[in-house]
Protein backbone atom coordinates (compact mmCIF):
# COMPACT_ATOMS: atom_id res chain seq x y z
CA UNK A 1 0.00 0.00 0.00
CA UNK A 2 1.43 3.33 -0.99
CA UNK A 3 0.29 6.90 -1.97
CA UNK A 4 -0.92 10.09 -0.79
CA UNK A 5 -3.60 10.09 1.58
CA UNK A 6 -6.22 13.04 2.80
CA UNK A 7 -8.66 13.21 5.19
CA UNK A 8 -11.73 15.87 5.80
CA UNK A 9 -12.79 15.68 9.45
CA UNK A 10 -15.63 16.90 11.28
CA UNK A 11 -16.32 17.58 14.92
CA UNK A 12 -20.08 17.64 14.48
CA UNK A 13 -21.76 14.78 15.85
CA UNK A 14 -25.12 12.80 14.47
CA UNK A 15 -23.58 12.98 10.89
CA UNK A 16 -24.22 9.19 10.34
CA UNK A 17 -20.64 8.90 9.17
CA UNK A 18 -18.45 5.15 10.14
CA UNK A 19 -16.41 6.41 12.83
CA UNK A 20 -12.62 5.11 12.28
CA UNK A 21 -10.03 5.62 15.06
CA UNK A 22 -7.40 8.33 13.92
CA UNK A 23 -4.69 9.18 15.92
CA UNK A 24 -2.93 12.65 15.33
CA UNK A 25 -0.06 14.52 13.64
CA UNK A 26 3.30 13.40 15.02
CA UNK A 27 3.96 15.61 18.23
CA UNK A 28 0.25 15.81 19.65
CA UNK A 29 -0.84 13.80 22.54
CA UNK A 30 -2.93 12.06 20.56
CA UNK A 31 0.18 9.87 18.90
CA UNK A 32 -0.14 8.96 15.37
CA UNK A 33 -1.04 5.65 14.10
CA UNK A 34 -4.57 4.70 12.32
CA UNK A 35 -5.98 1.21 12.52
CA UNK A 36 -8.51 -0.27 10.58
CA UNK A 37 -10.76 -2.83 11.93
CA UNK A 38 -10.55 -6.50 11.15
CA UNK A 39 -12.63 -7.60 8.08
CA UNK A 40 -14.24 -10.80 7.23
CA UNK A 41 -16.42 -9.23 4.27
CA UNK A 42 -15.06 -9.14 0.74
CA UNK A 43 -14.40 -5.36 -0.64
CA UNK A 44 -16.31 -3.91 -3.31
CA UNK A 45 -13.78 -4.36 -5.87
CA UNK A 46 -13.95 -8.17 -4.73
CA UNK A 47 -17.74 -8.10 -5.61
CA UNK A 48 -18.55 -7.71 -2.13
CA UNK A 49 -21.43 -5.71 -0.74
CA UNK A 50 -21.40 -1.90 -0.48
CA UNK A 51 -21.24 -0.76 3.42
CA UNK A 52 -21.96 2.44 2.90
CA UNK A 53 -25.67 4.07 2.99
CA UNK A 54 -24.76 7.71 2.88
CA UNK A 55 -26.55 9.95 0.31
CA UNK A 56 -23.55 12.93 0.26
CA UNK A 57 -26.10 14.15 -2.19
CA UNK A 58 -29.55 14.50 0.46
CA UNK A 59 -30.84 18.11 1.08
CA UNK A 60 -30.90 19.36 4.53
CA UNK A 61 -34.35 19.94 6.22
CA UNK A 62 -35.16 23.11 7.06
CA UNK A 63 -35.41 24.18 10.96
CA UNK A 64 -38.47 24.52 12.78
CA UNK A 65 -37.36 27.57 13.93
CA UNK A 66 -36.31 28.96 10.18
CA UNK A 67 -39.77 27.75 8.98
CA UNK A 68 -41.55 29.60 11.62
CA UNK A 69 -39.67 32.67 10.49
CA UNK A 70 -40.13 32.34 7.17
CA UNK A 71 -43.79 31.73 7.17
CA UNK A 72 -44.07 34.81 9.37
CA UNK A 73 -42.32 36.97 7.00
CA UNK A 74 -44.90 34.95 4.18
CA UNK A 75 -47.63 35.88 6.42
CA UNK A 76 -46.74 39.21 6.59
CA UNK A 77 -45.98 39.95 3.38
CA UNK A 78 -42.51 41.30 3.85
CA UNK A 79 -40.84 39.07 1.14
CA UNK A 80 -38.74 41.53 -0.88
CA UNK A 81 -35.44 41.92 1.53
CA UNK A 82 -36.00 45.72 1.08
CA UNK A 83 -39.46 45.85 2.40
CA UNK A 84 -38.41 46.40 6.03
CA UNK A 85 -38.28 50.02 6.92
CA UNK A 86 -34.77 49.66 8.52
CA UNK A 87 -31.22 46.98 8.50
CA UNK A 88 -32.38 46.30 11.88
CA UNK A 89 -36.10 44.96 10.48
CA UNK A 90 -34.45 43.20 7.63
CA UNK A 91 -34.26 39.37 8.18
CA UNK A 92 -31.92 39.53 5.05
CA UNK A 93 -29.81 42.31 6.66
CA UNK A 94 -29.36 40.55 9.76
CA UNK A 95 -28.33 37.67 8.16
CA UNK A 96 -25.55 39.19 6.10
CA UNK A 97 -24.30 41.05 8.79
CA UNK A 98 -23.98 37.94 11.40
CA UNK A 99 -22.46 35.84 8.44
CA UNK A 100 -19.73 39.41 7.90
CA UNK A 101 -18.67 39.00 12.11
CA UNK A 102 -18.58 34.68 11.84
CA UNK A 103 -16.39 34.73 8.77
CA UNK A 104 -13.94 37.61 10.70
CA UNK A 105 -14.48 40.22 7.39
CA UNK A 106 -16.42 43.68 6.95
CA UNK A 107 -18.75 43.00 4.65
CA UNK A 108 -21.39 39.88 3.64
CA UNK A 109 -24.06 40.59 0.75
CA UNK A 110 -26.49 38.10 -0.05
CA UNK A 111 -27.38 37.09 -3.59
CA UNK A 112 -30.00 34.95 -4.85
CA UNK A 113 -27.56 31.78 -5.59
CA UNK A 114 -23.23 31.40 -5.49
CA UNK A 115 -23.52 31.40 -9.61
CA UNK A 116 -24.59 35.33 -9.03
CA UNK A 117 -22.04 35.83 -6.22
CA UNK A 118 -19.36 34.83 -8.23
CA UNK A 119 -20.44 36.65 -11.38
CA UNK A 120 -20.53 39.87 -9.50
CA UNK A 121 -17.15 39.54 -8.59
CA UNK A 122 -16.07 39.17 -11.68
CA UNK A 123 -17.46 41.93 -12.84
CA UNK A 124 -16.45 44.49 -10.07
CA UNK A 125 -12.69 43.10 -10.24
CA UNK A 126 -12.80 44.37 -14.08
CA UNK A 127 -13.12 41.26 -16.40
CA UNK A 128 -14.12 42.13 -19.87
CA UNK A 129 -15.69 39.97 -22.61
CA UNK A 130 -12.38 37.73 -23.97
CA UNK A 131 -10.08 38.00 -21.41
CA UNK A 132 -8.52 35.13 -19.91
CA UNK A 133 -9.84 33.66 -16.74
CA UNK A 134 -7.97 30.81 -14.27
CA UNK A 135 -9.85 28.40 -12.43
CA UNK A 136 -10.07 24.63 -11.85
CA UNK A 137 -10.13 21.92 -14.24
CA UNK A 138 -11.60 19.33 -11.54
CA UNK A 139 -14.97 21.48 -10.17
CA UNK A 140 -18.79 22.13 -11.12
CA UNK A 141 -19.98 23.22 -14.09
CA UNK A 142 -21.41 26.53 -12.88
CA UNK A 143 -17.65 28.25 -12.47
CA UNK A 144 -16.92 27.77 -15.70
CA UNK A 145 -20.40 28.88 -16.68
CA UNK A 146 -20.03 31.83 -14.58
CA UNK A 147 -17.21 32.87 -16.23
CA UNK A 148 -18.31 32.23 -19.86
CA UNK A 149 -21.87 34.61 -19.11
CA UNK A 150 -18.99 37.45 -18.19
CA UNK A 151 -18.35 36.66 -21.68
CA UNK A 152 -14.28 35.76 -20.62
CA UNK A 153 -12.70 32.61 -21.68
CA UNK A 154 -11.89 30.00 -18.72
CA UNK A 155 -8.29 28.61 -18.45
CA UNK A 156 -8.44 25.19 -16.78
CA UNK A 157 -5.72 24.44 -14.22
CA UNK A 158 -4.66 20.68 -13.70
CA UNK A 159 -5.47 18.72 -10.13
CA UNK A 160 -2.87 17.41 -8.30
CA UNK A 161 -3.49 13.88 -6.91
CA UNK A 162 -5.58 14.91 -4.18
CA UNK A 163 -8.02 16.14 -6.48
CA UNK A 164 -7.02 20.15 -5.66
CA UNK A 165 -5.90 22.85 -7.75
CA UNK A 166 -1.82 22.39 -8.83
CA UNK A 167 0.24 24.64 -7.76
CA UNK A 168 2.96 24.25 -10.49
CA UNK A 169 0.51 24.00 -13.27
CA UNK A 170 -1.17 27.31 -12.12
CA UNK A 171 2.27 29.31 -12.08
CA UNK A 172 2.88 28.13 -15.57
CA UNK A 173 -1.00 28.64 -16.65
CA UNK A 174 -0.57 32.16 -15.39
CA UNK A 175 2.89 32.79 -16.92
CA UNK A 176 1.59 31.51 -20.44
CA UNK A 177 -1.82 33.10 -20.50
CA UNK A 178 -0.94 36.51 -19.01
CA UNK A 179 -4.52 35.92 -17.46
CA UNK A 180 -4.52 38.15 -13.85
CA UNK A 181 -7.95 36.63 -12.76
CA UNK A 182 -8.51 33.60 -10.71
CA UNK A 183 -11.14 32.15 -9.84
CA UNK A 184 -10.37 29.05 -7.64
CA UNK A 185 -13.00 26.43 -6.16
CA UNK A 186 -12.77 23.66 -3.28
CA UNK A 187 -14.62 21.40 -5.26
CA UNK A 188 -16.25 18.31 -2.89
CA UNK A 189 -14.14 19.84 -0.02
CA UNK A 190 -10.44 19.54 -1.47
CA UNK A 191 -8.10 22.27 -0.51
CA UNK A 192 -5.01 22.68 -2.12
CA UNK A 193 -1.35 23.98 -0.23
CA UNK A 194 -2.60 27.58 -0.04
CA UNK A 195 0.36 28.55 1.08
CA UNK A 196 1.70 27.35 -2.45
CA UNK A 197 -0.87 28.78 -3.96
CA UNK A 198 -0.52 32.42 -2.75
CA UNK A 199 2.72 32.36 -3.72
CA UNK A 200 1.63 32.04 -7.51
CA UNK A 201 -0.95 34.01 -6.90
CA UNK A 202 1.30 36.89 -5.18
CA UNK A 203 4.56 36.31 -8.11
CA UNK A 204 1.76 36.67 -10.89
CA UNK A 205 -0.34 39.71 -9.11
CA UNK A 206 -3.28 37.59 -9.78
CA UNK A 207 -6.89 38.63 -8.19
CA UNK A 208 -7.82 35.82 -6.61
CA UNK A 209 -11.51 35.27 -5.99
CA UNK A 210 -12.82 32.15 -4.32
CA UNK A 211 -16.01 29.75 -4.74
CA UNK A 212 -16.50 28.40 -1.50
CA UNK A 213 -19.87 26.26 -2.13
CA UNK A 214 -18.17 23.44 -0.73
CA UNK A 215 -16.10 24.79 1.83
CA UNK A 216 -18.09 26.39 4.70
CA UNK A 217 -15.84 26.90 7.88
CA UNK A 218 -13.00 25.14 6.77
CA UNK A 219 -9.35 26.69 7.76
CA UNK A 220 -5.86 26.41 6.42
CA UNK A 221 -3.27 27.33 9.43
CA UNK A 222 -6.17 29.04 11.29
CA UNK A 223 -6.97 31.10 8.60
CA UNK A 224 -10.94 30.50 6.83
CA UNK A 225 -11.26 29.77 3.49
CA UNK A 226 -12.94 32.68 1.99
CA UNK A 227 -10.95 35.41 3.09
CA UNK A 228 -7.61 34.58 1.37
CA UNK A 229 -8.47 36.03 -1.76
CA UNK A 230 -9.91 39.88 -2.32
CA UNK A 231 -13.96 38.25 -2.76
CA UNK A 232 -15.30 35.05 -1.07
CA UNK A 233 -18.47 33.17 -2.13
CA UNK A 234 -20.60 30.99 -0.84
CA UNK A 235 -23.61 29.17 -2.12
CA UNK A 236 -27.04 28.26 0.31
CA UNK A 237 -28.13 25.94 -2.77
CA UNK A 238 -30.04 22.84 -0.75
CA UNK A 239 -26.90 20.48 -0.62
CA UNK A 240 -24.64 22.93 0.45
CA UNK A 241 -23.38 23.29 4.49
CA UNK A 242 -25.79 26.33 4.63
CA UNK A 243 -29.04 24.98 2.50
CA UNK A 244 -32.40 27.07 1.87
CA UNK A 245 -33.64 25.87 -1.52
CA UNK A 246 -31.14 28.26 -3.40
CA UNK A 247 -29.12 31.51 -1.94
CA UNK A 248 -25.60 32.70 -2.30
CA UNK A 249 -23.66 35.05 -0.44
CA UNK A 250 -20.53 37.01 -1.20
CA UNK A 251 -18.19 38.47 1.03
CA UNK A 252 -15.47 40.73 1.11
CA UNK A 253 -12.98 43.50 3.05
CA UNK A 254 -13.01 45.91 0.49
CA UNK A 255 -15.54 48.30 0.99
CA UNK A 256 -15.38 49.30 -2.85
CA UNK A 257 -15.73 45.75 -3.92
CA UNK A 258 -19.08 45.72 -1.37
CA UNK A 259 -20.56 48.78 -2.46
CA UNK A 260 -20.44 47.57 -5.72
CA UNK A 261 -22.09 44.21 -5.19
CA UNK A 262 -24.29 45.68 -3.32
CA UNK A 263 -25.97 47.82 -6.69
CA UNK A 264 -25.21 45.04 -8.71
CA UNK A 265 -27.13 43.24 -6.49
CA UNK A 266 -30.48 45.11 -7.65
CA UNK A 267 -30.08 48.31 -4.80
CA UNK A 268 -31.16 51.16 -6.24
CA UNK A 269 -32.39 54.71 -4.77
CA UNK A 270 -31.12 54.93 -1.73
CA UNK A 271 -31.93 51.37 -0.59
CA UNK A 272 -28.15 50.29 0.22
CA UNK A 273 -28.96 52.52 3.64
CA UNK A 274 -30.77 49.24 4.49
CA UNK A 275 -27.02 47.56 4.33
CA UNK A 276 -25.11 47.52 7.11
CA UNK A 277 -21.53 49.25 6.99
CA UNK A 278 -21.47 50.66 3.78
CA UNK A 279 -19.55 53.90 3.47
CA UNK A 280 -22.63 56.05 2.47
CA UNK A 281 -20.33 58.68 0.63
CA UNK A 282 -18.99 55.60 -1.68
CA UNK A 283 -22.94 54.96 -2.09
CA UNK A 284 -23.69 58.33 -3.20
CA UNK A 285 -20.93 58.22 -5.84
CA UNK A 286 -21.55 54.59 -7.48
CA UNK A 287 -25.32 55.08 -6.81
CA UNK A 288 -25.78 55.67 -10.59
CA UNK A 289 -22.21 54.30 -11.96
CA UNK A 290 -23.10 50.33 -11.62
CA UNK A 291 -25.78 48.24 -13.28
CA UNK A 292 -28.22 46.22 -11.07
CA UNK A 293 -28.56 42.37 -12.15
CA UNK A 294 -31.77 41.74 -9.84
CA UNK A 295 -29.72 38.78 -7.74
CA UNK A 296 -30.66 40.04 -4.65
CA UNK A 297 -31.01 37.29 -1.68
CA UNK A 298 -34.79 37.67 -0.28
CA UNK A 299 -36.05 37.44 3.29
CA UNK A 300 -37.61 33.81 2.99
CA UNK A 301 -34.10 32.58 2.12
CA UNK A 302 -32.69 34.64 4.56
CA UNK A 303 -35.58 32.96 7.33
CA UNK A 304 -34.40 29.91 6.59
CA UNK A 305 -31.26 30.45 6.68
CA UNK A 306 -31.06 32.38 10.26
CA UNK A 307 -31.32 29.49 12.63
CA UNK A 308 -28.55 27.78 11.02
CA UNK A 309 -26.20 30.55 10.58
CA UNK A 310 -25.73 31.22 14.40
CA UNK A 311 -25.62 27.76 15.28
CA UNK A 312 -21.82 27.63 14.74
CA UNK A 313 -19.72 27.55 17.67
CA UNK A 314 -15.64 28.29 16.98
CA UNK A 315 -15.28 24.20 17.60
CA UNK A 316 -17.13 23.43 14.29
CA UNK A 317 -14.76 25.31 11.90
CA UNK A 318 -12.32 22.81 10.34
CA UNK A 319 -8.77 23.13 10.08
CA UNK A 320 -6.04 21.71 7.02
CA UNK A 321 -2.91 20.47 8.70
CA UNK A 322 0.16 18.65 7.37
CA UNK A 323 1.79 15.62 8.96
CA UNK A 324 2.66 11.50 8.67
CA UNK A 325 0.62 8.44 10.12
CA UNK A 326 0.77 4.86 9.85
CA UNK A 327 -2.46 3.02 8.02
CA UNK A 328 -2.78 -0.95 9.05
CA UNK A 329 -4.31 -2.15 6.13
CA UNK A 330 -5.43 -6.30 6.22
CA UNK A 331 -1.86 -7.55 5.03
CA UNK A 332 0.77 -4.76 5.65
CA UNK A 333 1.44 -1.31 7.01
CA UNK A 334 3.18 1.96 5.43
CA UNK A 335 3.52 5.61 6.33
CA UNK A 336 2.05 7.92 4.37
CA UNK A 337 2.07 12.08 4.50
CA UNK A 338 -1.25 13.63 4.81
CA UNK A 339 -3.42 16.36 4.44
CA UNK A 340 -6.33 16.62 7.18
CA UNK A 341 -8.63 18.99 8.51
CA UNK A 342 -8.12 17.56 12.41
CA UNK A 343 -10.44 17.63 15.64
CA UNK A 344 -10.45 15.44 18.63
CA UNK A 345 -13.75 13.52 17.22
CA UNK A 346 -12.83 11.82 13.79
CA UNK A 347 -14.90 10.98 11.23
CA UNK A 348 -14.73 11.18 7.09
CA UNK A 349 -17.05 13.86 5.75
CA UNK A 350 -15.43 13.45 2.27
CA UNK A 351 -13.81 9.70 0.96
CA UNK A 352 -10.17 9.66 1.85
CA UNK A 353 -7.01 9.49 -1.43
CA UNK A 354 -4.75 6.89 -1.58
CA UNK A 355 -3.63 3.86 -3.29
CA UNK A 356 -3.94 0.24 -2.33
Amino acid sequence: MGGTCRWAVVERAGLGFNTLKIIGPEGTSEGTSMESPKQSRKLVAEGGPSIVDFDNKAFKPIPQAGIDLAVKAMNAGVMYRYQPKTKEASITASFEHNFAKYMGVKHAVGTNSCGSAMFIALNIVGVQPGDTILTNAFTFHAVPSVIEHARAVPVLVESNREWAMDPEDLDRKAAETGAKVLLMSYMRGHVPDMDAIMDVVEKHGLILIEDCAHAYATLWNGKLLGTFGEIGCFSTQSSKGLSAGEGGIFITDNDEHAARAVLYAGSYERLWMKHYDLDAELMDRLQNQVPGYSMRMQEVTAAMLTPKSTDWPPSNKFTWKTGTCSIRSFTTTRTLRFRCRWSRSIRFATPCNFIL
